[in-house]
């Protein structure tokens, strides 16, 4: 297996020289600090580049912190943010479907009212259309009435 570089979070890397996350993010945004993207779109930086960076190895307030907090706490604090993260994309999806369901209900709703509105016209249409045709076969059966009836 080939040599991989250690490497280090911004956090991870202003625990070890003491300063905090944000300045190296502000040396990482300004090229002062070299820095690469993982595959998750995090920044990590390479212990060297750190060390020639800061001009010094970490504080030993920083290292003791560091040792410390130790590996596998940086990882679950790195799982739990992860998670606190997935939890607010979960109510944030949750709140969309409702805004969703909501929408869905209103057009359900206004589905169901032009449906009736047209049941309603189709009944007006057809009583309208059965008193015309009464109407019509009555004067065809009385034929013409008055004055005109009586010019044939």
């Amino acid at each position: 297996m080939a040599d991989r570089p250690i490497l280090y979070t911004p956090h991870q890397v202003g625990l070890r020289i003491g300063i905090s996350r944000r300045s190296v993010m502000r040396a990482i945004n300004s090229g002062q600090l070299p820095a690469v993207r993982s595959d998750r779109g995090h920044w990590q930086v390479r212990r060297d580049d750190m060390l020639a960076w800061s001009g010094r190895t970490p504080t030993e307030a920083a290292k003791a912190v560091f040792e410390v907090m130790g590996a596998s706490n940086l990882a679950q604090s790195s799982a739990q943010s992860e998670i606190e993260a997935l939890c607010r994309v979960i109510e944030r999806q949750q709140d969309e479907l409702q805004a969703v369901r909501a929408a869905a209900a209103a057009t359900a709703e206004d589905l169901l009212a032009a449906k009736l509105r047209i049941t309603e016209l189709e009944a007006r249409v057809a009583t309208d259309t059965a008193w015309r045709e009464a109407w019509q076969s009555r004067e065809d059966e009385r034929g013409k009435s008055g004055w005109f009836g009586r010019i044939r």
